[in-house]
C-alpha cells in the first residue's frame, strides 16, 4: 500500500472520524483503529496498518471491494479509499438522504439499538443476500443497512457482489 492522506476528525482527544467526511458512503465502526497522537491531522493506510496490524488491512481491502467502480480494488484501496469514503467511530445519526451508511457488524448494530431480531416495529427489511444483510425500511433516511463485521470470513466475495448491486441502485 502506498497510503492516501486521509483527514482525521477528533472530539476530546478521541478518533471519531477517518476519511472524507463528506463522502457517499460511511462505514460505522464500532472500534477506531490506534494512532501514536490525537495531534495528527492526516494519516495514510499505510501509517494506519503499520499500528494496527493486518486486521485495519482487512477493513480496508473489504471497504475498497465494496466502493471502487472504475479501478481495481487494490490500486483504489491504496490511493483513493480514504478520499471517498469515511470510516464514523460514533452512532449512527441521519444527514443528507443520498449517503449510504453501512453499519459493521451485529454486536455493533445492537449496541446501536438496531437489532432486526428484536424489530417489533417492522422496520428492518432482510435482503437477499448470501449472508444475513437487513436494510432499515425509513424513507426519511439515506440507505441503512446492517451488515457482518468487514473480515474475510464474514464478507466473502459473494456478498461484495451482491451489495455493490444495491449501491449501484442507490447511486453509490
Amino acid at each position: 500500500m502506498r497510503g492516501n492522506k486521509s483527514t482525521l476528525q477528533f472530539r476530546n482527544n478521541q478518533l471519531v472520524g477517518l476519511g472524507n467526511a463528506q463522502a457517499k458512503v460511511i462505514f460505522h465502526l464500532e472500534n477506531a483503529p490506534l494512532l501514536p497522537t490525537s495531534e495528527l491531522e492526516q494519516i495514510t493506510t499505510d501509517e494506519i496498518v503499520a499500528i494496527n496490524g493486518n486486521h485495519w488491512r482487512k477493513i480496508f481491502t473489504i471497504a475498497a471491494k465494496l466502493t471502487c467502480k472504475a479501478h481495481p480494488w487494490k490500486a483504489f484501496r491504496d490511493e483513493k479509499l480514504l478520499a471517498h469514503t469515511y470510516f464514523s467511530f460514533l452512532p449512527l445519526a441521519p444527514s443528507e438522504k443520498s449517503r449510504i451508511h453501512i453499519v459493521c457488524g451485529k454486536q455493533y448494530a445492537q449496541t446501536l439499538g438496531l437489532s432486526p431480531e428484536h424489530d417489533i416495529t417492522n422496520k428492518f427489511e432482510l435482503l437477499e443476500t448470501s449472508k444475513p444483510v437487513w436494510r432499515l425500511k425509513d424513507k426519511d433516511l439515506e440507505l441503512v443497512i446492517l451488515t457482518p463485521y468487514l473480515d474475510y470470513r464474514q464478507f466473502p466475495n459473494q456478498l461484495i457482489s451482491e451489495l455493490r448491486l444495491l449501491f449501484a441502485l442507490h447511486g453509490g
